[in-house]
């Protein structure tokens, strides 16, 4: 079993699950490729595009502290909600 996320993070070197033998433990970068860059990258300023041209992003924004700064008068009258 694959992990890539853990709590806490990171495990011990002495934590249980780093005995069992079905387990694969990475130190949360497994998603660090150059291919998952370009992804990430790629995916950014498709969503940019979007809220720039006045479309709503894509992907549903639920991060509070976001949400917040899109309310305030310095988002130049873009909001998410």
């Amino acid at each position: 079993m694959p992990l890539d996320v853990t709590d806490p993070e990171p495990l011990s070197a002495d934590h249980n699950l780093l005995t069992l033998p079905n387990v694969i433990a990475t130190c949360h970068t497994a998603a660090n490729s150059d291919e998952s860059c370009v992804d990430c990258q790629d995916h950014a300023a498709r969503e940019v595009a979007n809220v720039v041209s006045g479309k709503r992003p894509i992907i549903e924004i639920k991060d509070p502290w976001l949400l917040e700064e899109a309310q305030d008068e310095g988002s130049g009258g873009i909001h998410f909600i």
